[in-house]
Protein backbone atom coordinates (compact mmCIF):
# COMPACT_ATOMS: atom_id res chain seq x y z
CA UNK A 1 0.00 0.00 0.00
CA UNK A 2 1.25 3.31 -1.07
CA UNK A 3 1.75 6.18 1.17
CA UNK A 4 0.70 9.56 0.92
CA UNK A 5 3.43 12.07 0.88
CA UNK A 6 2.96 15.37 1.93
CA UNK A 7 2.04 18.74 0.35
CA UNK A 8 4.65 20.78 -0.57
CA UNK A 9 4.91 24.28 0.25
CA UNK A 10 4.79 26.43 -2.93
CA UNK A 11 7.93 28.33 -4.09
CA UNK A 12 8.56 31.81 -4.47
CA UNK A 13 8.60 31.19 -8.37
CA UNK A 14 4.94 29.26 -7.64
CA UNK A 15 3.45 32.06 -5.87
CA UNK A 16 4.70 35.36 -8.04
CA UNK A 17 2.61 32.88 -11.15
CA UNK A 18 -0.39 32.81 -8.37
CA UNK A 19 -0.42 36.68 -7.77
CA UNK A 20 0.25 37.46 -11.82
CA UNK A 21 -2.51 35.14 -12.73
CA UNK A 22 -5.48 36.45 -10.16
CA UNK A 23 -3.75 40.35 -11.14
CA UNK A 24 -5.06 39.10 -14.86
CA UNK A 25 -8.42 37.82 -14.25
CA UNK A 26 -9.06 40.37 -11.35
CA UNK A 27 -7.33 43.56 -12.28
CA UNK A 28 -4.01 44.94 -10.47
CA UNK A 29 -6.41 47.00 -7.77
CA UNK A 30 -8.45 43.39 -6.57
CA UNK A 31 -6.66 43.52 -3.59
CA UNK A 32 -7.15 47.25 -1.96
CA UNK A 33 -10.92 46.63 -3.42
CA UNK A 34 -11.25 43.83 -1.91
CA UNK A 35 -10.18 45.15 1.85
CA UNK A 36 -12.37 47.80 1.11
CA UNK A 37 -15.28 45.13 0.83
CA UNK A 38 -14.34 43.54 3.72
CA UNK A 39 -13.90 46.48 6.03
CA UNK A 40 -17.57 47.44 4.91
CA UNK A 41 -19.11 44.16 5.87
CA UNK A 42 -17.30 44.47 9.05
CA UNK A 43 -14.80 41.78 8.67
CA UNK A 44 -17.88 39.28 8.78
CA UNK A 45 -19.86 37.33 6.30
CA UNK A 46 -23.03 38.92 5.44
CA UNK A 47 -25.13 35.76 5.15
CA UNK A 48 -24.43 33.74 8.71
CA UNK A 49 -22.22 36.71 10.12
CA UNK A 50 -19.35 34.26 11.31
CA UNK A 51 -15.88 36.07 11.57
CA UNK A 52 -12.51 35.03 10.40
CA UNK A 53 -11.28 32.39 13.18
CA UNK A 54 -14.46 31.76 14.63
CA UNK A 55 -15.59 28.30 14.62
CA UNK A 56 -14.57 26.56 11.55
CA UNK A 57 -13.83 29.86 9.45
CA UNK A 58 -11.21 29.81 7.34
CA UNK A 59 -10.91 32.57 5.43
CA UNK A 60 -13.11 35.30 3.62
CA UNK A 61 -13.92 35.95 0.48
CA UNK A 62 -15.31 38.85 -1.71
CA UNK A 63 -18.31 37.27 -3.60
CA UNK A 64 -19.39 38.65 -6.76
CA UNK A 65 -23.09 39.01 -6.18
CA UNK A 66 -23.10 39.13 -10.49
CA UNK A 67 -20.18 36.31 -11.33
CA UNK A 68 -17.54 38.29 -12.49
CA UNK A 69 -17.70 36.49 -15.67
CA UNK A 70 -21.12 38.13 -16.35
CA UNK A 71 -20.84 41.55 -15.17
CA UNK A 72 -16.97 42.02 -15.74
CA UNK A 73 -16.85 44.89 -12.91
CA UNK A 74 -15.12 45.23 -9.54
CA UNK A 75 -17.47 47.32 -8.33
CA UNK A 76 -17.79 47.12 -4.57
CA UNK A 77 -21.74 47.25 -4.94
CA UNK A 78 -22.05 43.72 -6.83
CA UNK A 79 -19.15 42.74 -4.18
CA UNK A 80 -20.17 41.22 -0.70
CA UNK A 81 -18.52 39.33 1.87
CA UNK A 82 -18.64 35.84 2.77
CA UNK A 83 -17.17 32.85 4.37
CA UNK A 84 -16.12 29.61 2.75
CA UNK A 85 -19.46 27.60 3.30
CA UNK A 86 -21.67 30.33 2.05
CA UNK A 87 -19.77 31.29 -1.04
CA UNK A 88 -19.00 27.63 -2.02
CA UNK A 89 -23.03 27.03 -1.65
CA UNK A 90 -24.06 30.40 -3.24
CA UNK A 91 -21.63 30.00 -6.47
CA UNK A 92 -22.90 27.16 -7.36
CA UNK A 93 -26.23 27.60 -7.38
CA UNK A 94 -25.59 30.86 -9.47
CA UNK A 95 -23.60 28.75 -12.07
CA UNK A 96 -26.31 26.18 -11.64
CA UNK A 97 -28.40 29.44 -12.74
CA UNK A 98 -26.18 30.33 -15.72
CA UNK A 99 -25.76 27.31 -17.18
CA UNK A 100 -28.95 26.66 -17.17
CA UNK A 101 -30.20 29.82 -18.99
CA UNK A 102 -30.77 31.82 -16.09
CA UNK A 103 -30.31 35.45 -16.77
CA UNK A 104 -27.93 37.91 -14.53
CA UNK A 105 -31.12 39.41 -13.21
CA UNK A 106 -31.96 36.21 -12.19
CA UNK A 107 -29.35 35.57 -10.38
CA UNK A 108 -29.38 39.13 -8.14
CA UNK A 109 -32.58 37.99 -7.30
CA UNK A 110 -31.54 34.31 -6.07
CA UNK A 111 -28.65 35.62 -4.37
CA UNK A 112 -30.74 38.46 -2.63
CA UNK A 113 -33.58 35.57 -1.40
CA UNK A 114 -30.58 33.28 -0.19
CA UNK A 115 -28.90 36.08 1.97
CA UNK A 116 -32.20 37.03 3.55
CA UNK A 117 -33.22 33.47 4.22
CA UNK A 118 -29.09 32.77 5.74
CA UNK A 119 -29.62 35.98 7.97
CA UNK A 120 -32.58 35.10 9.34
CA UNK A 121 -31.33 31.45 9.95
CA UNK A 122 -28.70 33.61 12.11
CA UNK A 123 -30.76 35.45 13.45
CA UNK A 124 -33.03 32.78 14.70
CA UNK A 125 -29.88 30.86 16.11
CA UNK A 126 -28.41 33.71 17.31
CA UNK A 127 -31.78 34.01 19.50
CA UNK A 128 -32.29 30.41 20.82
CA UNK A 129 -28.41 31.08 22.07
CA UNK A 130 -29.38 33.92 23.90
CA UNK A 131 -32.77 32.66 25.70
CA UNK A 132 -32.83 29.63 25.20
CA UNK A 133 -35.57 28.44 23.61
CA UNK A 134 -37.38 28.99 20.17
CA UNK A 135 -38.55 32.66 18.84
CA UNK A 136 -41.97 33.15 18.15
CA UNK A 137 -42.73 33.12 14.30
CA UNK A 138 -43.48 36.58 12.71
CA UNK A 139 -45.62 35.75 10.22
CA UNK A 140 -48.48 33.70 12.63
CA UNK A 141 -52.02 34.65 12.74
CA UNK A 142 -53.60 34.94 15.69
CA UNK A 143 -57.23 33.73 16.47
Amino acid sequence: MATKRAKRPPTKQQKRYERAKRKARYGKSWDEVRLLVYKRDGFKCRACGRVKGEGNVRKLNAHHILLLRVSQTNDPRNLITLCDECHMLIESKALRLLKSGGHRKDIVRMTHRWLVEKRAQATERMLVEKNGERSIPVNTEQN
